[in-house]
């Protein structure tokens, strides 16, 4: 059974936002475009993990949370997390493309591109250790006895493993099922009628991971950031206020709530409490009552009177809260 899906990535949305925003010249620009690469290629991979629990169906008493992170003697973020009454299961996603090897040893792996290109990574064992202590803790504070298990799971079929390493077992997507029904009848069970019970208090205890501003994690000088309103269709052309909505200097789109993405990027970008005046100046408007309605219209925390008002944004699994 899932008992928790996956959320929508703030991070990447994040990162989005400032690749958008930031001058093709900023010396930040191609490390960022690399990252939201890899991001992307990380959710495809979970997303294919994700259909695998979705097209199978256990006999056993299994709960599945995917994308889960809580709180214990640390911060835990969990790829996916198997529930069973014999043990719990901490599954790493990697969706790498080429040869793949893990550096004994050294807390990495090394990837070799068809080109010859050779980078490293953190190893997904270092990961899985790191979160299977903080489940541990999370375990023991809750008087729960109950063995933790790991594997990494590749996501990429065409993924060539040189070094396995001994730690943990490499899976690939279609080994899973069975993977997990061996454990459990090589496990004896130590949570009987539990299992949903755990489940449910890790649901409820997660907390998503909020990395804004984003700015401030990436040390930019929000000075530098391009202003103003992006087109809702084209994304590349700047978008005018004109008769109650907002036009495409590019394509002509016109859209009246144009404007909600551009806040939105402020408060993702730069953070805190925005006043009508930062807001007009990053829209690039100077009416102070069409400023005022835009975000009063707008799910916002608003706070003061008069020209002290200020507006913020809360962010829950990618949504305004």
């Amino acid at each position: 059974m899932i008992m928790k899906k996956r959320g929508i990535d703030l991070h990447l949305e994040g990162l989005q936002a400032l690749s958008r925003r930031l001058p093709d010249c900023h010396p930040l620009r191609e490390t960022i475009d690399k990252k939201i690469g890899m991001k992307n290629a990380g959710i495809r991979g979970e997303l294919k993990l994700v259909k695998v629990f979705e097209n199978y169906t256990f006999l056993d008493e299994i709960y599945i949370l995917h994308d889960v992170s809580f709180y214990s003697t640390g911060r835990a973020q969990i790829d996916c997390l198997v529930i069973t009454p014999n043990f719990a299961l901490i599954l790493e996603v990697k969706n790498i493309a080429g040869e793949m090897s893990f550096l004994v040893g050294t807390g990495q792996i090394s990837r070799v591109l068809e080109n010859g290109q050779i980078d490293h990574f953190e190893s997904p064992m270092v990961q899985i250790d790191r979160n299977s202590d903080l489940l541990f803790d999370w375990f023991r504070l809750k008087d729960i006895h109950m063995p933790i298990l790991g594997a990494v799971v590749m996501t990429n079929s065409t993924q060539k493993v040189n070094v396995q390493p001994n730690q943990y077992p490499v899976l690939f997507l279609g080994e899973i099922p069975s993977f997990i029904k061996r454990q459990i009848k090589n496990h004896t069970e130590i949570q009987p009628n539990q299992a949903k019970t755990i489940a449910e208090m890790l649901v409820k205890e997660h907390q998503p991971f909020n990395p804004f501003p984003i700015c401030d994690r990436w040390h930019v000088d929000t000075a530098c950031l391009k202003k103003g309103v992006f087109c809702t269709k084209c994304c590349d052309g700047m978008m005018k206020r004109s008769f109650r909505t907002w036009v495409c200097e590019a394509c002509f789109h016109r859209d009246p709530y144009a404007h909600i993405q551009a806040i939105k990027e402020w408060f993702m970008l730069i953070g805190g409490e925005i006043t009508n005046k930062k807001c007009r100046e990053f829209l690039g408007v100077q009416s102070h009552q069409l400023v005022s309605r835009l975000l009063k219209e707008m799910n916002l925390i608003i706070e003061g009177k008069g020209n002290r008002t200020t507006y913020k944004m809360g962010f829950r699994e990618g949504k305004v809260a």
